[in-house]
């Protein structure tokens, strides 16, 4: 409680007043969305073990998080990079527990697509593709409805259900290699 008090003050001092957040155990909602990240890495070392496959980078957030060139940050919940002898892909991953409304999708996947329309580039030089995992059928179809709607999404985003996530980044891996 000290701590706090003293960055609350501190940041007052500069004429920066800072949002200083409370410690504490995390909610139901973050638990249960860590969880889902947390799952969406083991599938993928499940999948690479089976085929063979070796190389891989994941990084939860805030470990992902990305400069969007507009003095903001793109803020992917993981990004992964898998590798298979001469083909590398490189993914940002947004894990979808229908915890949030569908604008508010649409609002992250518009970020994706400014940051490539603009030519900026991100980890490795690249702009990697961007997978929505979701946990239902319907909220799948739902974003996917949404995602065709966007002009040149359909090349960018894949959204598939959660189950099929990391199979779909390994088969894509094979289709490249």
């Amino acid at each position: 409680m000290a701590g706090r008090r003293l960055l609350v003050r501190r940041g007052l001092a500069e004429a920066e007043p800072k949002r200083v957040r409370r410690p504490g155990a995390p909610g139901e909602r973050s638990l249960r969305h860590l969880l889902a990240v947390s799952e969406l890495y083991v599938d993928l070392v499940d999948q690479m073990r089976r085929g063979g496959q070796t190389a891989c980078t994941f990084k939860a957030e805030p470990g992902s998080w990305w400069p969007n060139g507009r003095r903001g940050w793109l803020k992917p919940d993981a990004y992964v990079v898998l590798e298979r002898e001469r083909a590398r892909d490189h993914w940002w991953v947004e894990v979808d527990l229908a915890t949030e409304s569908l604008p508010t999708v649409r609002g992250k996947v518009q970020a994706y697509l400014e940051f490539q329309a603009r030519g900026e580039r991100s980890p490795d030089d690249v702009t990697p593709w961007v997978l929505i995992s979701t946990m239902t059928r319907p909220r799948c179809d739902a974003i996917r409805r949404m995602v065709r709607r966007l002009p040149g999404a359909e090349e960018l985003v894949t959204v598939v259900e959660s189950d099929n996530a990391a199979a779909h980044m390994m088969q894509v891996l094979r289709e490249g290699a």
